[in-house]
């Protein structure tokens, strides 16, 4: 029996020595969950997303002058990235910036690949920074699917931070474009995954785009008016708590006694929602948040302006200093809009457009989203529109910050990325539920020169349509989308963004659907395993 070697550092740091592992026959979960990894460890380095995150990383950081003071390679590295990139490998001695050089550009495609593979295996195991950092210290296969198992690697796994920037060292349109890879090696029979002996047995089918859309839901509560002060009153008291606890202050009664008051109000204003004169006492209970929502406000712009004035004679970092200004400026700039609209609706007793709405102070993009379905007759979020061909692979996705748009509307984005995709990659024929119907968009797809399977809206001629057979079968697939967004949402994405912000949603869903679709062409049948089967 074959063992396999795992090295780790002796006592004195000075080496490496080899430990023989026993293989353990585990659960059938384990063999199959072991595969997974092994088989979208091939599909990373066949399909060249690896070596291409490597090759644009190394461009994008190398391609400055590092003798320039202004564009060196120190000004393009993210924040705090600098002593994780030099734990690779040995680096040379500080340059007269009295910063550290990387030795090679070997460095950054180390860097690009356990990125990369931290970041798949995270969105696989669906676990927060702080239990996969763990998990991955724990797990010597996931050490060894990361990257962390070998002598060249770093000596420790990353922790939740570094997880975390792992994430958004990539920006949305790079993934989008490395998700293209898999896509084009998955479905070219003359690509490297199939002209080996463990390659893929057989290719994804391109020619058919399902296409459907949902809500993508934010990480936010059900926004009522009201809450939105009480919103306002604690985010302003928590920056003026941190900022005085590195020592500026200023005169104002116990911060903490701030958020016991308006706890209080809250209560009060949730025993006013019903009973006679209910409507009377929430209007008063609403004036006295208000009140304590100006009085905090006055309190936080003090203190924006002392943070401003004394920061850098504190223990607070250039970057801590932003991070909080940037908080209680956007927080104190939403207090007029936010007392606006509910002194609208609670005193005025008048109506707010969706479009004027603020849902939530920390995702002012957020919409709302009329479903009208049981259980969730609105919710709240932004729109996600998928498209996945015949095999379950998510060939196409967008998510946008504007409000929700009928499905129809959608057809342009849609031939639009059809035209970008490689020619033997390319659908030729589109199929949807009836929102995606509509003379116009049927105009645009037969321009196209694409076969349109949309579900007419028309009775009489969806009537017609149903007696033929292929659009009868492609109807009844286009239902699975259904169960493939719940596949996204559920097990990749998470039922919520836990994201702030849309860019990084928008990268966030981007992660998510790479990794769905490596998890998906990696359960495709393979030559090997058909050859075990078969012994």
């Amino acid at each position: 029996m074959v063992y396999p070697i795992m090295k780790i550092e002796d006592d004195q740091g000075n080496g490496y020595i080899a430990i023989e592992l026993p293989v353990v026959a585990g659960s059938v979960d384990f063999r199959n969950y072991k595969l997974l990894l092994e088989k979208i460890d091939q599909l990373l380095k066949q399909s060249g997303i690896e070596e291409n995150l490597g090759t644009i990383l190394v461009e994008r950081e190398m391609s400055a002058d590092p003798d320039n003071e202004a564009d060196g390679v120190d000004a393009k590295l993210p924040e705090n990235i600098w002593s994780e990139m030099i734990k690779f490998e040995e680096v040379e001695p500080e340059d007269k910036r009295g910063k550290k050089k990387i030795k090679s550009e070997q460095h950054y495609r180390k860097y690009a690949s356990c990125a990369l593979r931290c970041t798949i295996a995270r969105f696989l195991t669906q676990e927060s920074y702080r239990a996969f950092s763990i998990h991955l210290a724990d797990s010597i296969l996931l050490r060894k699917f990361c990257g962390y198992s070998s002598p060249h690697s770093p000596k420790s796994t990353p922790s939740k931070s570094t997880l975390q920037r792992f994430e958004s060292f990539f920006d949305t349109d790079t993934l989008k474009a490395v998700g293209d890879l898999l896509i084009v090696a998955a479905s070219d029979e003359n690509s490297e995954l199939f002209n080996n002996l463990n390659g893929l047995f057989m290719g994804i089918d391109t020619d058919y785009l399902f296409l459907d859309s949902t809500c993508a839901k934010l990480d936010i509560h059900f926004p009522v008016d009201w809450v939105l002060l009480k919103d306002c009153v604690k985010s302003i008291i928590q920056s003026i708590i941190q900022i005085r606890s590195y020592g500026i202050k200023n005169r104002m009664d116990d911060p903490m006694s701030f958020l016991s008051a308006v706890n209080k109000v809250s209560m009060e204003m949730t025993n006013a929602s019903s009973g006679r004169g209910a409507k009377k006492q929430r209007k008063a209970t609403f004036r006295k948040l208000k009140t304590m929502l100006l009085i905090v406000e006055r309190h936080g712009q003090r203190y924006l302006k002392k943070v401003q004035e004394n920061w850098d004679s504190t223990d607070l970092t250039e970057a801590q200093f932003m991070q909080i200004k940037r908080k209680l400026s956007h927080t104190l700039e939403l207090v007029p809009r936010v007392i606006h609209q509910a002194s609208e609706r609670i005193i005025g007793e008048r109506q707010v457009n969706n479009e004027d709405k603020i849902l939530s102070i920390h995702e002012e993009h957020a919409k709302v989203y009329n479903r009208g379905k049981s259980g969730a007759q609105v919710e709240f979020g932004l729109q996600l529109l998928l498209g996945e061909n015949l095999d379950g692979v998510i060939t196409h996705w967008e998510l946008y910050d504007h409000s929700p748009k009928p499905d129809y509307q959608y057809t342009d984005d849609i031939l639009t990325r059809v035209n970008k995709m490689p020619k033997n990659c390319q659908p030729s024929q589109l199929i949807g539920d009836r929102g995606f119907y509509s003379k116009r968009s049927e105009k645009k797809i037969e321009n196209a020169e694409l076969i349109s399977n949309m579900c007419p809206k028309d009775p009489k001629v969806l009537k017609e349509r149903l007696s033929e057979e292929s659009f009868k079968e492609l109807l009844t697939r286009r239902a699975q989308t259904e169960a493939r967004i719940g596949i996204l949402q559920n097990n990749f994405m998470g039922k919520k963004l836990r994201v702030h912000g849309y860019e990084a949603q928008r990268r966030h869903v981007a992660w998510a659907v790479l990794a769905h679709n490596l998890w998906v062409v990696a359960r495709f049948p393979y030559k090997d395993l058909l050859k075990e089967d078969a012994a």
